[in-house]
């Protein structure tokens, strides 16, 4: 269907709906209301609210005069064969709605039904449902944790604690996840301000995570900055054979920085990614899967690198100060690599499944976040570690 033949039903169908808008101490008359619907309807054809108003009027839902008062202009449907008459509803709310007001839905007009008044909440946020996920990941976590100390203190049976609990916790996080990606992709229930709510959320993580860095970085600078007469008052310790910055941490070092770049560019294409055309979104899709699946790539080619340095190090965790707290922020960032591939990997999936679009990438957004956090500790530890902790040392 044509974009004129879609404005074409658009105006015919307000037209229609405001036929049987009634009127009351209203000081324009309705072929007046009707004509700045139309006007202001025309004026904003080449905004990007045409699709969604379109697609909204189209599905023939006469509900588009709620008093919802929502300020988004957004729409969450992609096609017009996927709306439901619920879909079609929170469409007219939020796209609809804030063209007619006040001429036409005014905040006055006595004689406006609102079914909306008659539901418990008249509110842009998301009352989740029950779950029994949050209760479940927090035992598996904590049973997790237990069977870490029974690692370290080698108690009976602590592998098998271990395997378990972390087994139930990954397919807790799993149920989970996916619970909240129907709830956005095929329920719709996440709505411009629930989206904001989970990118700022994700955001205090990436603080908190900040500040856990932070603490062993402290760590490491405590005990570099002035060696006790245990070390041999020098750093790195005489005894300790350090790992040289320029063979493989600077190759880590820069496939980081170019995954950096890769998961930009594939960012950057997903900004022009329709909601409305499919077949258009699936093409643009196509460039941005290409450019995660190299970020992917250059995520593993970075773990196998840091595995390779590992196993051929000359010291170990016990080994002085400096063997902990090596291992310590090397391994804790290893970590966050490990979880931010993974959080990658499931947006490239959930790509070649169209679910995001330029305006609807809250999961690839925090994904791009979270990764860039990681470059950034990473170029910390090159700089701090490696090329200011191992300065005097023989490499």
């Amino acid at each position: 269907m044509s974009l004129s033949t879609l404005w074409r039903s658009l105006v015919t169908t307000l037209f229609n709906h405001a036929m049987e808008v009634p009127f009351k101490n209203s000081s324009s008359s309705l072929s007046d209301a009707v004509l700045v619907v139309h006007n202001r309807i025309i004026d904003r054809a080449m905004n990007d609210l045409a699709p969604s108003v379109s697609l909204a009027l189209l599905t023939g839902n006469s509900a588009f005069c709620q008093n919802a008062h929502v300020p988004s202009m957004e729409v969450l449907c992609p096609s017009v064969e996927e709306v439901t008459e619920a879909d079609s509803l929170w469409v007219i709310n939020e796209t609809v709605q804030p063209l007619l007001m006040p001429e036409i839905c005014g905040h006055n007009n006595e004689n406006l039904v609102d079914p909306a008044l008659e539901a418990p909440f008249r509110h842009q946020f998301h009352i989740v449902d029950p779950s029994p996920w949050p209760i479940f990941v927090s035992m598996s976590l904590w049973l997790t944790l237990l069977s870490v100390v029974a690692v370290f203190n080698k108690f009976s049976g602590g592998v098998l604690d271990l395997l378990f609990g972390a087994s139930c916790l990954i397919v807790g996080a799993i149920c989970w996840w996916q619970d909240i990606i129907s709830e956005s992709t095929y329920e719709l229930k996440h709505t411009p301000i629930v989206r904001r709510g989970l990118l700022l959320g994700m955001a205090l993580f990436i603080v908190s995570e900040a500040l856990l860095f932070f603490g062993f970085f402290w760590a490491f600078f405590h005990s570099s900055l002035v060696p006790s007469s245990a070390l041999g008052g020098v750093w790195p310790p005489v005894m300790i054979q350090v790992i040289s910055p320029w063979k493989l941490p600077l190759v880590n070092t820069l496939t980081l920085i170019m995954s950096g770049f890769t998961v930009t560019i594939a960012h950057r294409a997903l900004k022009n990614v329709p909601y409305l055309d499919t077949a258009v979104r699936y093409v643009y899709l196509q460039k941005m899967c290409f450019w995660l699946l190299v970020t992917v790539g250059l995520a593993v080619f970075f773990l196998c690198c840091q595995a390779f340095e590992y196993y051929f190090a000359e010291f170990c965790l016990n080994d002085t100060i400096y063997g902990t707290t090596f291992y310590t922020l090397t391994g804790l960032h290893g970590a966050h690599v490990i979880v931010g591939t993974i959080f990658l990997s499931i947006c490239l999936l959930r790509a070649s499944f169209l679910h995001f679009t330029s305006w609807k990438q809250v999961g690839f957004k925090s994904a791009v976040w979270y990764w860039h956090f990681v470059d950034v500790v990473w170029i910390l530890l090159f700089f701090t570690v490696y090329i200011w902790g191992g300065a005097g040392a023989l490499v």
